[in-house]
């Protein structure tokens, strides 16, 4: 009978060392599928929704960006990242500048996510987005939500910001883009105010 290549296997030094180590290597294997569950187990929630925000509101950034840079209409196809595109996107005349930290600090969890498989979010990783979320739920008069919850809630105010301000530049950019429209800010401030009339006793 032929001999088998992992008989050859068996009779090597390495083999029978590997093979009086056993019970250490199983004891190992042991421990190592404790590590694996522990992390496999980990709660995935978190992970699961701040990716889909993130994912959301880059959609939009992009969106936004191909109308705001009209000689970039195929930006979508251009390897960004999502921090090069939220760089292009920054303007301190735009209603969303108030959102653009916490946009940054939501990529900033998300990467955390990404990277580290047993990463738990921390106050200090949404206060940003609270931070924006007060401002307009304070002017709004509405409750400030909690946890994960300001993560999703926030998602859904930049993306609205966002998509205002991309109906406004189709509104009101005259084919210009975000310059455009903040030329139309312009006339609209430098409006002379009605004068009022005078009053007779």
């Amino acid at each position: 009978m032929k001999e088998q290549p992992h008989d050859d296997v068996r009779r090597t030094p390495l083999f029978k060392k590997l093979l009086a180590d056993a019970p250490a290597i199983e004891a190992d294997f042991y421990t190592f599928k404790q590590k694996y569950r522990e992390l496999w187990n980990t709660d995935h929630e978190v992970k699961v929704i701040v990716l889909q925000c993130h994912l959301i509101i880059e959609a939009f950034l992009t969106d936004y960006l191909e109308h705001a840079n009209p000689a970039a209409s195929r930006i979508g196809n251009i390897r960004l990242s999502f921090a090069q595109k939220l760089e292009l996107a920054y303007h301190s005349h735009t209603n969303f500048a108030f959102l653009v930290n916490g946009i940054k600090a939501l990529n900033a969890l998300r990467n955390k996510l990404a990277h580290r498989v047993g990463y738990t979010m921390t106050e200090n990783d949404i206060a940003s987005m609270k931070e924006a979320l007060t401002i307009w739920h304070d002017a709004a008069g509405k409750a400030i939500p909690e946890g994960l919850a300001i993560v999703s809630t926030f998602t859904e105010l930049a993306c609205s910001f966002l998509d205002e301000t991309m109906q406004s530049i189709k509104r009101h950019g005259g084919g210009a883009g975000l310059p455009g429209l903040i030329n139309w800010y312009k006339e609209c401030n430098t409006a002379e105010p009605v004068a009022q009339a005078d009053r007779k006793g």
